[in-house]
């Protein structure tokens, strides 16, 4: 995405250091949390904390109630849903340039699994369908 491959350290900050240090600014504010003042002599009413609550969560419950809807409209096992919508749309002009125009990936989410996953999947389940082994 950026032209050059960043180094090891940014990954380690990514995954351990980033969301170290959100949760534990999010902890430190709930344990510090003090009402809001105006002029340090009005506090506000209850119905006014309220009223920023909902606000707030118009917007940012949006994002998972979204992925929840997408989750329970996929087709296949849980696994399948994941990988399918985790990965990049495929009438996505980069997308389709790098990898080829690959219609089998957008509308079979059995088609996203490994060969031995693949395999793991039609010896659990008998008398399923072949699967198609070709994947793009």
């Amino acid at each position: 995405m950026i032209g050059y491959r960043p180094w090891p350290l940014v990954g380690y900050c990514w995954l351990y250091i980033t969301p170290a240090v959100c949760t534990s600014t999010f902890i430190y504010s709930l344990v510090k949390y003090s009402p809001l003042k105006y002029n340090n002599t009005y506090v506000y009413p209850g119905w006014a904390y309220v009223l920023g609550w909902c606000l707030t969560l118009s917007s940012a419950v949006c994002v998972p109630v979204w992925m929840l809807n997408k989750l329970s409209q996929t087709p296949g096992t849980l696994r399948q849903r994941l990988r399918l919508l985790c990965r990049p749309s495929q009438d996505l002009p980069l997308a389709r340039k790098q990898k080829g125009d690959c219609s089998v990936l957008s509308s079979d989410p059995v088609a996203l699994l490994s060969a031995d996953e693949r395999q793991r999947e039609t010896t659990a389940r008998p008398g399923a369908p072949d699967l198609d082994t070709s994947v793009c």
